[in-house]
């Protein structure tokens, strides 16, 4: 988390990033995600 301003506009509030991964628990298993944004800075 970081601490967000903006004086000139008066806004102030957080910024918050969640990174998380994806472990294979079954080595036979089939896994399919849909519907994931991905965004690229």
């Amino acid at each position: 988390m970081e601490d967000w301003s903006d004086p000139r506009e008066d806004k102030y509030g957080l910024k918050a990033t969640t990174r998380f991964g994806l472990g294979i628990t079954r080595s036979n298993a089939i896994a399919k995600m849909t519907n994931i944004k991905t965004t690229l800075k």
